[in-house]
Order: C-alpha cells, then structure tokens, then sequence
C-alpha cells in the first residue's frame, strides 16, 4: 500500500510542473503629464501629472484609471499686483461698480499690463435706499401769505419706509403764488431790416406782475412775440387755460394781431401772433443746488423759483423737474460727471443765463416743448452757454431757447446738428461758435441782429453758413476763422453791416467770398484761405472804413465787382502769388493807403485806373508788373514807395512819382525798377 501513494504522488508531481505558467500578479502603473495655464490654480503655469493602474493594458491612461494628480507650478518671483477699474452698468454689474484684476507683474514695470491680467472679479454696487418726501401745509401769513407747503426729503437709511428727522437731507418752504396777469406792446425802434414791409415792428410781451406794481418788468416776461406793425394798432385778447400741453398749471392764452380795419375784431389778413403764460403754483424764494437726489425730491412739487437752480457735482444719473417753469436767476448745469439726461419740459422763462458746462456725460437735454419749432420760447433774459459737454451730439429738445444776451456754443466735441433755435432772432451781446470739431450746420436761421460780435472759429468740419441766412447786422466783430466751408461762402447772402472787423481767414476749403447785401464795414481781412480762388461781386460795398485787406491767399486770382466802393481806408493787397484781376476797385476814387506787394502773377494795377487821392502808394516786390495804368490825376501826399519790381520801366515810375508825389522827398522810394526799359515821349 505505501509504494503505490508513493508512485502516484511523484507521477501528479512531475506532471503539475510541466503544466505551470508564469503571470502578473496585477497591471502595471502608467502616467500621463498635461500643462497647466497661467491662472488661478499657477500664476505662470505649470503642469499636471497623473497616475495610475492600466487596467485595460493598453498602455495609455485613461480617464477612469487616474488614481493621483499632482500639479506642478512653475517657480516665479514676479510680484502680484493689482489694479481696479470703473465698470459701467451693463451684464457684468446692474448698477455699475468695480472691475477689480490681478496678475504677476512678468516685465517688472510695476503696472499691471492688460496682457498679464490672470483674474479678473466685480465687485457691484449695491441698490441705493429709497428717497422719502414729505409735506406739511401752511396755513396763510406771514412766510406764505397765500399759504404754501413745508417740504422734507431724505433717504430712507433704515429701510423701514417713514422719513425720520434724522434722515432729513434737504428741507425748503415752498409758497403758494398769486398775482395779475399783464399784457404790454411797444415799438422796439429798431430796424426790422427788410422782415415788416412798413419798416415799423412791435414788441408783444405777456407776464405775471409778481411785485403787484402795475407793471410788467423785464424779470416778470414769461413770453414775447414780434409783430410788423405800430403799436397802436396793436390788439390782445386772452383767457385763462387749464392745464395742456403749454402750462402743467392754470395759465393764459393770448392773442395779439394788427388791428388794420380798426374795428377791434381779429380778421383774415391780419397779422397775428399767439403768447402763452403759465401761472405758478408753488414758490421757492431764493437760490437753490441740486446734488443728491433728496434735493431732487424736494423740489418736485417747485414751479417758481425766485433765484437760481444750481445743479453741479451731482451724484445723479437722471434729472427731471416736470412742473417747474420759472427761474428768476440763472439755470446751471455745470460738472456733472455721473448726469446722463436732464429734463425740464414745462420751463418757459430764466431770467439771467443758461449754462451746460463740462457735463461730460450727458446724451439728453430736454427744455421745454420739443419739436422743430416748439410750441412756445423759453426767454432768456442773459446768455445760453454751452461748452464742453463732450458727448452731446445733438439738441433736438432745447430749440426753444430765446437768449436776449448771447448765445455760446463752444467745445462740444461730439455736436453734430444741434437742429435749429427759431427763437433766436436778435441777440444783444455775441454769438460765439467755436472748437466745436464735428459740427456741420449752424443752427441760427432766424436770427436777424447781434449787438456784439459773431465768431465763428475752428470748427473743421462745418460746410457753410446757411444757418446764419437771415442775419443782417453786426454791431462788433465777425470773425470766420479756420473752418471748412466746403459750400463756400453761402449763408451770409442777407449781411447788410458790420460795425467792427470782418476777418475771413484760415478756412481750408473755401473757394469763393460773395457777399451780394454788405454795404458797409470797418475791416474787411481776408487772409490765408488756402483754396480760396476769388472775391466777389460785393455789388452794394460802399464803404471799408480802415482796412480791405487780401493777403496769403495762395490760390486768390481776382477781386472783382464791387461798383459802389469808390473810397477806402487802407487797401492791402499782399502775398497772392496767382492774383492779376483788380477790378474790384475799378470805381475807388480816394484811399488813405494803398499797399500791393509779392503778388508774382500781377502785371498791372488798371484796376486803380480812377484812384485820385491817397496819402500813401506801396508797389514792391512783384516780378512780372509791367505796368502801372493808374491815372493822370493821381496825388500822393504822404510816401511813395514803388521799389523791386523788375519787369516795371524806372522811367514810367518816375515820371508818375514827379507828376503825382507832392511829400517829403525822403519818402519817396523807386529803386530797383527796370533801368533798361524805354520811355515814349
């Protein structure tokens, strides 16, 4: 029995060996590395290994077989820096607030570079507590003797809805308002330059008698028309309106015509005009400012305010006062950097000026009425001044203002079109347009006079000066400086006088200068207007009372058409290298100077041919002149300079220098004229 277990044990032995194979235990541990960008998890970057076992044996990594990750940065010493930024409203922050970025500082300039931005997080304003008003009536006496409203406005910081006393922000008295209602007509004495056939015009004024004088002063006008026609023909009637589109209150219509007939009715074909005055409701005596919005608030319920409205440095985005439609004082809108659009729509007078200043925001400016020609004028008893609102690009909503002052339109880099303001139609002080870059019309089509000065000035792209086609008269200056006038020089076909300085210079597209009504002038200065090719016909200039001056015009060939000038005070003509047509002074009989010089082109002055008097006669310089042609009877009392001309006989000069000069014979200058040239007996 023992040897058989024996022989059977070493037979399964051997045969279990031959039988055997060798295998792994369990798979093997495969890896995989992937970059790391620069960001939050590594400031510069870095990289990611992973780990772990091939379970599939396919000697890849897969994503179900990582076990470990181990993320790898790479070293830096680059400071982190920072920066913050004003974030707009919009998708990132509702109510605007704060874009703060971070990133390392990689080219060491100690700025963090758009480019090594790594973070970028908002942090948004809050929604501000509501506004709270509050009014207490006062019964008649002594504050408001009609009786009035104490208001109090403030933020409501507790959130708990009631206007505590600490939480008052502003606090006004407001006093309810009574007075007649007055209508006056009287000749305005001033020349209605073609516009009333008769030559007579009638001021028609309507207004609220605040101080109970019987009489309606310049601050009380709350509306004001002209009429072609004597005052004493003048007629008004007048009712009380409810509220409308004119008055958010009670308030007046009135109608004015030209009783012609003189029966005392309105009749077709007579001349009328229609004023509207609103009566206040609500008074605020004194100067007000308007920077939060419980000051806004409080004044809601304000239709009157006996001072000023000051509006400058506010936290405001919108502003809309709806029933207000009296300042006695000034508005002023100035240094608003967060105000976006303002709104007056029921205002109808302001008494000193209106001033939008460096409101670098604002896109919409609502005063009064809107449309082309607007329902009623606010009257202006001062100036309008706007200047360096940097993204207003038009005003279609303000054409109802009626300046009496002047009018200022100045560094408003985006005005476009300003549309129009037919209320303007003589101004008292200047007109001033200037460094206003995309402007491209003139909005002053009605306006007939200035009392001061017109500068229009450095305004590269206006075309022309069609919306200065009404204006007659200029009492100052008028200066056209350093503009485009692609349409040359239309827009001022109706100019009759300017009492001071006509300066035309500088305007880099300007072709041609007509100015078919001027009759009279100080100075007429036309210089460096590069493309400029002539002047002219000027058929009603009769007088240039010191200085017609044409100089630097390097494309200026002639001056011509001006039959009634027949006397000048100084007439220069220097540095128009193409210039040869002088007909324009063909008819000039007497000059206190006349003053020609390096005009290359010129071959004769013929068209001085009638001069018979000046004190001083200059020629000098012109390299083909060849002739002189100015008259037998020519007298020169005070110097006679006709020098380096090389094309011009000596001897025709000196022959016109012994028969005209009768001054001091130092004064008297001929050299460098042709010496070899031949005189005919």
């Amino acid at each position: 029995m023992r040897w058989t277990w024996g022989a059977m044990l070493t037979v399964v032995t051997l045969m279990g060996c031959d039988a055997i194979t060798l295998r792994d235990i369990g798979p093997k541990t495969v890896s995989r590395t992937t970059e790391v960008p620069a960001g939050e998890t590594c400031a510069l970057g870095g990289s990611k290994v992973e780990s772990g076992p091939d379970w599939n044996r396919d000697g890849v990594l897969g994503d179900a077989e990582v076990a470990t990750t181990e993320v790898l940065c790479n070293p830096t010493s680059a400071p982190i820096l920072t920066r913050r930024l004003s974030e707009p409203r919009g998708e990132h922050c509702e109510l605007g607030g704060t874009r703060v970025q971070s990133g390392p500082d990689t080219n060491a300039n100690d700025l963090l570079d758009d480019a090594e931005v790594v973070t970028t997080e908002f942090v948004c304003a809050a929604p501000p507590p509501a506004v709270l008003v509050t009014t207490e009536q006062l019964a008649p006496g002594e504050t408001c003797p009609q009786g009035g409203q104490t208001i109090r406005a403030g933020t409501d910081m507790d959130g708990d809805g009631v206007l505590s006393s600490g939480e008052v922000g502003r606090e006004l008295t407001a006093c309810m308002e009574k007075a007649p209602f007055l209508v006056r007509a009287y000749s305005t004495g001033l020349d209605s330059h073609g516009f009333c056939p008769g030559g007579s015009q009638t001021l028609v004024q309507a207004g609220i008698d605040l101080d109970e004088d019987h009489a309606l002063d310049p601050g009380e006008v709350r509306s004001s028309q002209f009429l072609c026609g004597p005052a004493s023909k003048i007629r008004f009637s007048w009712k009380v309106t409810p509220s409308s589109e004119y008055c958010t209150n009670e308030g007046f219509a009135v109608d004015a015509w030209v009783d012609e007939d003189g029966d005392g009715e309105m009749s077709l074909g007579e001349v009328q005009t229609a004023l509207h005055v609103c009566r206040g409701s609500t008074l605020l005596d004194g100067f007000y400012r308007v920077r939060t919005s419980a000051d806004l608030a409080a004044l809601q319920a304000v239709t009157h305010i006996r001072g000023s409205l000051i509006i400058n440095h506010s936290d405001l985005q919108t502003l809309e006062l709806p029933g207000l439609w009296s300042i006695d004082g000034t508005l002023s809108i100035v240094g608003n950097y967060n105000l976006v659009s303002l709104s007056l729509p029921a205002l109808r007078f302001v008494g000193d000026d209106v001033e939008f200043i460096g409101n670098t925001v604002m896109t919409q400016v609502r005063l009064g009425s809107i449309g082309p020609t607007p329902a009623h004028s606010i009257w202006v008893g001062d100036q309008v001044k706007l200047s360096g609102n940097t993204t207003l690009s038009t005003l279609p909503h303000i054409t109802g203002l009626a300046p009496q002052g002047s009018f200022i339109l100045t560094e408003n880099s985006s005005l476009v079109a300003p549309i129009a303001f037919p209320y303007v139609e003589s101004l008292k002080g200047e007109l001033v347009v200037r460094d206003n870059p995309a402007l491209a019309t003139l909005p002053f089509m009605n306006l007939r006079t200035v009392g001061g000065s017109v500068t229009i000035r450095d305004n590269a792209a206006l075309g022309g000066l069609y919306g200065l086609r009404s204006l007659t008269s200029v009492d100052g200056d008028l200066q056209v400086i350093g503009n485009a006038l692609r349409d040359e020089f239309l827009g001022l076909e109706s100019l009759k006088h300017v009492g001071g300085d006509f300066w035309v210079m500088e305007n880099t597209d300007l072709t041609s200068l007509a100015l078919p009504a001027l009759e009279d002038v100080r100075d007429l200065l036309v210089d460096d207007n590069p493309l400029l090719e002539s002047a002219g016909p000027f058929p009603r200039l009769s007088s240039v009372r010191r200085e017609l001056r044409l100089a630097r015009n390097a494309k200026l060939a002639k001056v011509t058409q001006a039959p009634r000038l027949s006397a000048a005070g100084v007439v220069t003509l220097s540095q128009n290298p193409l210039l040869t047509d002088l007909s324009a002074f063909e008819n000039v009989t007497w000059a206190s100077a006349v003053e020609v010089a390096q005009n290359d082109a010129l071959t004769s002055l013929a068209g001085f041919k009638r001069l018979r008097e000046a004190t001083l006669l200059t020629v000098a310089h012109h390299p083909r002149l060849q002739t002189l042609d100015m008259g037998e009877r020519l007298q020169v009392s005070g110097a006679f300079y006709v020098h380096h001309n090389p094309q011009l006989a000596a001897c025709a000069v000196t022959a016109l220098a012994d028969a005209a000069f009768t001054g001091d014979p130092d004064s008297r200058i001929t050299e460098g004229n042709d010496e070899t040239a031949v005189c005919s007996p």
